[in-house]
């Protein structure tokens, strides 16, 4: 499960890069249209994949095949 899927949901930079968090910053600021699709994807993957029922559901799974093992 990718939490954060690169110019879908988010910018990456380079940890500890302040002039490449600087320069994504800046692109995000002149896109205003690209930053808000990155906002909308990054959210609609949230609320699909963590939501309370995405999550029990997967643990269920989980718990499921584990049962069946044994």
């Amino acid at each position: 499960l990718e939490i954060v899927r690169p110019n879908i949901d988010a910018l990456m930079v380079q940890k500890n890069n302040a002039a490449e968090l600087a320069e994504a910053l800046k692109a995000l600021l002149q896109a205003p249209d690209k930053a808000s699709a990155l906002a909308r994807s990054a959210r609609e993957k949230v609320c699909n994949d963590y939501s309370t029922d995405a999550v029990c559901t997967r643990i269920t799974s989980a718990l499921e095949t584990i049962r069946a093992q044994y």
